[in-house]
């Protein structure tokens, strides 16, 4: 269980993911990550890499994936990590296939840009 405002809601069943907005006068950051996955750590020796998946970064709300839509199409840059989000990412097109992340320690990650002409 957790609450969401005045609302406790049974997050057992549900896939929810950790999602922030991050702000500045030029862009829209938006980064999202599976809701397990907050707080770890990814260590790649194949890729040398070592991934804090930082919560000041990602945590902000937890949303359903539905709820996530919009804000996508809001962003200058997304920011995606978890199998689970660059699944449902890739479900709807908005990546062209999960094939296109690059994977860390067995978790896919997405950096997206999105140019305006």
């Amino acid at each position: 269980m957790t609450q969401r405002g005045n609302m406790t809601i049974d997050i057992s069943d549900k896939e929810l993911f950790w999602v922030k907005v991050h702000r500045s006068e030029e862009y829209i950051i938006l980064a999202i990550c599976d809701q397990e996955l907050l707080g770890k750590t990814l260590n790649d020796s194949r890729l040398n890499i070592n991934l804090r998946i930082d919560p000041l970064f990602y945590g902000g709300e937890l949303l359903e994936f539905d709820e996530i839509i919009p804000l996508l199409r809001k962003a200058n840059i997304v920011n995606a990590i978890g199998n689970k989000i660059i699944r449902r990412l890739s479900e709807i097109g908005y990546i062209s296939s999960e094939t296109d992340a690059l994977e860390i320690d067995g978790i896919k990650h997405v950096q997206i840009l999105v140019f305006e002409y």
